[in-house]
């Protein structure tokens, strides 16, 4: 699936589950909109996405945690190219960064 179809595929799904109880999905975020979660995915490309999805089907309690602290991205010029994403953890001197 190529990135603009991903992007619309996930507009269109958000729209029909808006609001249905789903544990990786927090509705009333407020920053997280549909349009920025469809640029991020656009982003990311199918490839990463089927990974991220896969790991979380394979052991949800190991990788359901949130979100990271900052999502950083970029769609590029050209829709059938990934743009640039970068996911943030930000931990004081006495925390450790998971696998997760």
């Amino acid at each position: 699936m190529d990135n603009v179809k991903l992007k619309t595929f996930f507009e269109d799904a958000y729209d029909r589950h808006k609001n249905v109880h789903n544990p990786l999905v927090n509705w009333d975020n407020q920053k997280l909109t549909k349009v920025r979660m469809a640029s991020i995915l656009k982003c990311m490309g199918a490839k990463v996405i089927t990974m991220f999805l896969s790991r979380i089907a394979k052991d949800f309690k190991q990788w359901s945690f949130g979100m990271p602290d900052l999502i950083l991205w970029r769609e590029a010029k050209n829709p059938a190219v990934n743009g640039l994403v970068k996911f943030v953890e930000v931990k004081s001197e006495t925390d450790n960064l998971s696998e997760q």
